[in-house]
């Protein structure tokens, strides 16, 4: 888990032109993406009662994506 944290930048300013929508989407993806690798590492060290609630999170951001990527492509 360790190692795939510390392999992921941490980003708190955006690295691309905000002016660009496609560059907004696909900046908003790529977290989004980085989102769902954090849960899914996080899920082997969650207690089993709660992991439900973790996949649950998992899909939730898993639906994110596909709204970005449906968004993008009305600006493509």
């Amino acid at each position: 888990m360790r190692a795939l944290i510390d392999a992921r930048r941490t980003v708190k300013t955006p690295p691309v032109d905000l002016s660009k929508i496609q560059d907004v989407l696909n900046f908003a993806i790529e977290r989004e993406k980085d989102a769902v690798l954090f849960y899914v590492g996080l899920e082997q060290y969650v207690p089993e009662k709660d992991r439900p609630t973790v996949r649950s999170i998992i899909k939730a951001e898993g639906t994110h994506i596909v709204k970005l990527s449906a968004l993008k492509k009305e600006f493509a």
